[in-house]
């Protein structure tokens, strides 16, 4: 049996790594994950990546983490791998809110 032309069809999954720069803005590297396949979504070639892998999208689902990630206060930059959060006050809500403090108290214990 020739799987060549499988579709990938599963529901997206989100991995969102933070870091920070030497400026210390907020760094969010973002991956959505399908099965076993994960890219960077701001990586040049995720459309490429979705299209080699036959990955059916949920892009009402990708749409719906991007618009979380921006309501968060994160930006886009033409050529770079990670959004970017550089406002202080959007920091504060940020990290203070109770969905990101959960995760901090469940990493440090």
């Amino acid at each position: 049996m020739k799987l060549d032309n499988a579709k990938v069809i599963s529901p997206v999954a989100t991995k969102m790594f933070l870091d920070t720069d030497e400026n210390g803005n907020i760094l969010l590297t973002t991956k959505f994950c399908y099965n076993n396949y994960e890219h960077n979504i701001l990586e040049p070639d995720y459309t490429q990546y979705i299209e080699n892998n036959n990955i059916v999208r949920d892009i009402p689902n990708e749409e719906k983490t991007l618009k979380r990630i921006f309501n968060d206060g994160f930006r886009y930059i033409p050529n770079q791998k990670s959004f970017i959060m550089s406002n202080v006050d959007d920091m504060y809500d940020f990290l203070y809110s109770k969905d990101v403090s959960n995760l901090i108290k469940l990493k440090n214990t």
